[in-house]
């Protein structure tokens, strides 16, 4: 379901069953998350492919996004395809997260 990788040790996770993120999946991304991010100061979280986001999908990052910040970790979104990025500005989550278009501008925002 979620697949990860480490570049200069910050943590990379993607859906690896891609499209949705929502209540039959929210579970599962939130504790290899929360895994990640034990293990780690920096969590990015590739959201490629995601084109749905359901409420318990948001619940998912919302929590992971809180759990970061008071733990004085960082989380960070990348690849949000058109259609998730709609969502999450309905939500106004864009003013939340630290959302960037790629994997690679992600990475560099770490450098900053």
């Amino acid at each position: 379901m979620i697949s990860s990788k480490i570049e200069k040790n910050i943590a990379i996770a993607s859906l690896s069953e891609k499209s949705k993120l929502n209540i039959l999946n929210a579970e599962e991304v939130k504790n290899a998350l929360t895994l990640l991010l034990r293990d780690y100061n920096q969590l990015v979280f590739n959201m490629d492919g995601v084109i749905f986001i359901d409420s318990t999908g948001f619940g998912t990052l919302v929590t992971i996004f809180k759990r970061a910040r008071e733990n004085d970790k960082i989380f960070k979104i990348c690849g949000v395809s058109p259609e998730a990025m709609e969502l999450i500005k309905i939500t106004k989550l864009d003013k939340v997260f630290d959302i960037h278009s790629d994997e690679a501008t992600c990475l560099q925002s770490f450098d900053n």
